[in-house]
């Protein structure tokens, strides 16, 4: 009968990597040796990053979407969900290896409230978006028909959808596919830029390099996103 208002706190870490080169090679070689490190280390990073935001356990790092895993509990249920978790939606079959139902895919998007569908989008991995596309009709014509215009994006039931490697691959009891308005679910915390120390001094011959980000993440609103869960109920 009452609001709640829970307190969450960003975990937070450091990525750091220590790169090494000759300086002959930064010398000689006919391309940017120090452009070439700090862009490996920034891919590598961002990667590391997107893991975390997906199932970081909070130590020195995000605390993952996934950390705490999704329970089948309303939004509105009495007990409330903890801050972290998020509902799921069950497939309403069997689990297997094939892609839902369309009938699934509204499920989920209807579970949604409201207030968070106008900024709503769907996410998945490469392996389910195609998955999804070879989905066909009684007369064999495909359901979804991905943009075929540059720039625009891949709408799903009229919601756009991205391309997120760290979900989960189809099995069961598993997490593909999640529908919700993120920026307003979770909340990352890039701590400055990527730091770069050049070191010519500690090894003859050689610069040391020192690259470092600091990241962090927390769920904010689990009412804010759903995903599906091949169970069936």
């Amino acid at each position: 009968n009452a609001p709640n208002l829970r307190k969450v706190t960003i975990t937070h870490g450091e990525l750091y990597a220590f790169p090494r080169a000759s300086n002959w090679s930064l010398n000689d070689l006919a391309f940017d040796v120090v452009g070439w490190l700090s862009q490996d280390a920034a891919d590598t990073f961002a990667v590391a990053v997107s893991t975390a935001i997906h199932n970081g356990n909070g130590t020195s790092k995000p605390t993952g979407m996934t950390n705490t895993a999704p329970t089948a509990s309303d939004d509105y249920a009495s007990p409330a969900r903890a801050a972290a978790v998020y509902e799921y939606i069950a497939t309403g079959s069997s689990p297997v290896t094939t892609a839902p139902t369309f009938d699934a895919l509204i499920d989920l998007q209807a579970a949604l409230r409201r207030p968070y569908q106008g900024n709503a989008k769907w996410t998945m991995n490469t392996v389910t978006m195609g998955k999804l596309r070879k989905l066909k009709d009684t007369t064999n014509q495909y359901l979804w028909q991905p943009s075929t215009q540059l720039g625009t994006p891949d709408m799903l039931l009229g919601k756009p959808v991205f391309i997120w490697e760290d979900m989960a691959a189809y099995g069961a009891n598993a997490l593909p596919i999640a529908y919700g308005d993120f920026r307003r679910g979770y909340t990352y915390a890039k701590i400055g830029g990527m730091s770069m120390i050049r070191d010519e001094v500690t090894v003859p011959g050689f610069t040391n390099f020192l690259l470092a980000q600091r990241a962090g993440g927390i769920p904010r609103n689990s009412n804010a996103g759903k995903f599906l869960k091949q169970v069936a109920s």
